[in-house]
């Protein structure tokens, strides 16, 4: 959940995708770029989709916090398309996600950090290679104001000289 760091007393929170808060300060610290999986069962059973439009036609196991009708964009070249996607399962972890995808119960778009070792080891495979995902951008967002805890400011200057590790971490 997107807690609210005024009222939970956080000092810090690291989030992915653009969030737009006043009260709070974000520096970004890195990228999160997702594939589209399967497991091979699921391809097995349902087919590999050629072409962005077929999405439509499979179960797509979508990472959202409420129920309704997904669009997943998809990009190749200087193409872009929007796709209408359903499935019969949506969650907000991506690791429940990546189990799901795991036991074949559909296409999931999920970040890399999160399937790498999947990917390495066939437990899953891309779908729609050609096609990419707009990243994500991973930000440290904390609470304005003039009494930043020591604790908070070493944290951010840890991330800021290791910025270019944990942007590896996150892209492929």
């Amino acid at each position: 959940s997107f807690t609210d760091l005024f009222a939970e007393g956080y000092d810090l929170a690291l989030r992915v995708g653009q969030i737009h808060d006043d009260r709070l300060i974000s520096r970004q610290i890195g990228v999160s770029t997702r594939y589209l999986v399967a497991s091979h069962e699921y391809i097995e059973q349902f087919g590999t989709p050629s072409v962005p439009e077929e999405l439509s036609r499979h179960n797509c196991l979508r990472f959202q916090f409420k129920h309704h009708l997904s669009e997943w964009p998809l990009t190749s070249g200087n193409e872009t398309k929007v796709i209408a996607v359903h499935g019969n399962f949506f969650c907000a972890n991506v690791y429940s996600l990546r189990q799901v995808a795991l036991q074949g119960a559909g296409i999931a778009q999920l970040p890399i950090s999160a399937i790498q070792d999947d990917l390495i080891n066939g437990n899953l495979v891309r779908v729609l290679p050609d096609w990419d995902i707009p990243t994500n951008p991973i930000y440290a967002m904390y609470r304005s104001g003039v009494n930043k805890p020591k604790k908070l400011q070493a944290v951010l200057d840890f991330l800021e000289k290791k910025q270019d590790i944990f942007e590896l971490y996150f892209t492929p």
